[in-house]
Formats: structure tokens, sequence, C-alpha cells
């Protein structure tokens, strides 16, 4: 359990820096680390969880932001 507990917090650090590289204008390069942490989230949690839904979110948010960049 701990060590459950241990990976949990690892990704969620890694997921905060991925939030702040979003938020700064890098959503393409912080995508890769939200769908990791929403993968273990899934993996360890079940909804309604709020770390979990801010995760979607951020994912979605992200695919928004790609999706509306033009060339």
């Amino acid at each position: 359990m701990e060590d459950v507990v241990g990976r949990l917090q690892l990704s969620y650090d890694v997921f905060a820096r991925a939030m702040n590289t979003a938020m700064s204008g890098g959503s393409s390069q912080a995508l890769p680390d939200f769908v990791q942490h929403l993968l273990l989230l899934q993996r360890y949690i079940r909804h309604p969880w709020r770390d979990m839904a801010a995760c979607q979110s951020s994912v979605k948010y992200c695919y928004r932001l790609m999706a509306n960049v033009r060339h």
C-alpha cells in the first residue's frame, strides 16, 4: 500500500509541474505527463475523485488548445 501511495504522490508532483507547463503555453509538452498521471489514477482510484476529474479536464484542455492551432 505504501508503494502505491508513493507512486501516486510522485505522479501528482509530475502532474503539478505539467500543469505549470500547460499554463505557460506548453500544452503539447504537458499532455504526455497528464496522460501518464491519468492512467495511474485510473489504475488505483475510482470516481468520484477530485484529482482524477482535474486530470481529465487538463487532458481535454490540452487537446482543445492543440486543435485550435492554425498553421
